[in-house]
């Protein structure tokens, strides 16, 4: 009986962990305006927040008010590249997720894509459940690395 209480609690929490990430903060970073407006569109059905920024520059803009939970992020970007901006973006706000969603889909480019701090890599063409599901996954892991950083970090 013991047993079964555990998991209704564990159960319990983690539909609070997808609850709250339901309604995160998202940024899609990508060139293609027909890729954000379909994927914004579905991930606002979702309960999201989305934001989108057609490359490096507009993207750092928009950090610089509030900062998504998550950013969804193409390699193939006019100015600076995916992979150069996911670096950066490791270092100065390393706490967000990162999922790259790219048409290169060379193994190396996956490879470097998780290398320099991506959470994630999905390539074009996508279905949007998967898609759904990863950010969900990253934005679980977050949450749960938050939790347990709160509850290991001694004042």
């Amino acid at each position: 009986m013991e047993n079964s209480s555990v998991k209704v609690g564990r159960y319990t929490a983690q539909m609070e962990i997808d609850k709250m990430n339901k309604s995160a903060n998202l940024l899609i970073v990508d060139d293609d305006e027909r890729i954000c407006r379909m994927l914004g569109r579905h991930l606002k059905r979702e309960g999201f927040q989305v934001r989108t920024a057609a490359d490096g520059a507009i993207m750092w803009q928009l950090l610089e008010g509030t900062q998504p939970e998550l950013i969804i992020l193409d390699l193939i970007l006019p100015g600076v590249d995916g992979i150069t901006l996911a670096r950066e973006l490791r270092i100065k706000y390393p706490t967000i997720g990162i999922v790259i969603l790219t048409a290169k889909n060379d193994i190396m480019d996956t490879i470097i894509g998780l290398e320099v701090g991506a959470d994630d890599y999905v390539t074009k063409p996508f279905d949007n459940r998967v898609l759904l599901a990863r950010i969900r996954s990253v934005l679980r892991r977050l949450s749960n690395s938050e939790t347990y950083e709160k509850q290991h970090t001694h004042s």
